[in-house]
């Protein structure tokens, strides 16, 4: 879950919460937010990168996704074909 995302509380004796722990995060669910996931996902609006929603075999910060400490292969992809590198020969 994103920011667009808006949490659900389910009472107010148990709100979700943001962490620093990916342990943390991904064994209690969605009570947890992992804060490095998030702000992740959210820098990468900035360059342009949209929502990602198709299944691959990997995490990808863009999408609806569990929470990780690094970006993916396809995260890294998606960059480099916004922004590609030109050689100047």
């Amino acid at each position: 879950m994103f920011f667009e995302d808006r949490p659900q509380f389910p009472n107010q004796a148990n709100p979700v919460q943001w962490t620093n722990s990916i342990k943390l995060a991904k064994s209690m669910g969605t009570r947890y937010f992992h804060l490095p996931t998030v702000m992740m996902h959210e820098f990468g609006h900035i360059p342009g990168l949209g929502h990602f929603f198709m299944t691959i075999n990997e995490p990808v910060v863009m999408g609806p996704t569990q929470p990780i400490d690094s970006l993916s292969a396809y995260d890294k992809g998606a960059m480099k074909a916004l922004y590609p590198t030109h050689s100047h020969q």
